[in-house]
């Protein structure tokens, strides 16, 4: 069992989590809530920032990969929707029932994002958090903090390689608005 799986609190710490998440698991309040808070903190950033715990049964991941046989279904019969618009209604209607139960079984287990909209939301911002070229970058420690030094350096670098000998930043032309 890994040191984060043991952990209570395992998704407010920093170092239980990926380096793209390190930058939203700011808490330094958190020696300001009571045990309570901390667990309904945890979890909501469990499900909130790890999308973990969302389908926490399963009976749930069960319908959950229903749902997903029914939406990918759904494409394909929208398509030629003229045609098939009869078994359209049907796995709507269907999509609908186990979209509404799967909301009902993580209401029923404290799920707090117990919508598939909320849900599905959650796994796009973090698919979208994980493709971020910035994000990954940072969390890798591989940007380059902009100051004047660095931006100076590199303008210099740039000017040396260009060959550029008569150059004077005070001789530049003024923008005419």
């Amino acid at each position: 069992m890994s040191k984060r799986s043991k952990d209570k609190l395992s998704n407010l710490k920093k170092q239980y989590n990926t380096g793209a998440r390190q930058d939203v698991l700011d808490v330094d309040y958190l020696d300001q809530l009571n045990d309570e808070e901390k667990e309904w903190l945890n979890q909501f950033f469990g499900e909130f920032y790890n999308t973990n715990g969302l389908n926490p049964t399963p009976e749930i991941k069960e319908y959950n990969t229903v749902r997903q046989k029914y939406k990918k279904t759904l494409r394909q019969l929208n398509k030629n929707p003229k045609k098939n618009e009869c078994e359209i209604k049907y796995y709507e209607n269907k999509l609908k029932e186990v979209e509404d139960a799967l909301q009902f079984l993580r209401e029923e287990h404290g799920v707090l994002h117990s919508s598939c909209e909320e849900v599905d939301e959650l796994y796009s911002n973090n698919n979208a958090r994980n493709r971020c070229m910035y994000t990954n970058l940072k969390s890798r420690g591989m940007l380059l903090e902009l100051t004047t030094e660095t931006c100076d350096t590199f303008l210099s670098k740039a000017i040396d390689r260009l060959g550029i000998t008569d150059f004077e930043p005070d001789e530049l032309p003024e923008d005419e608005d």
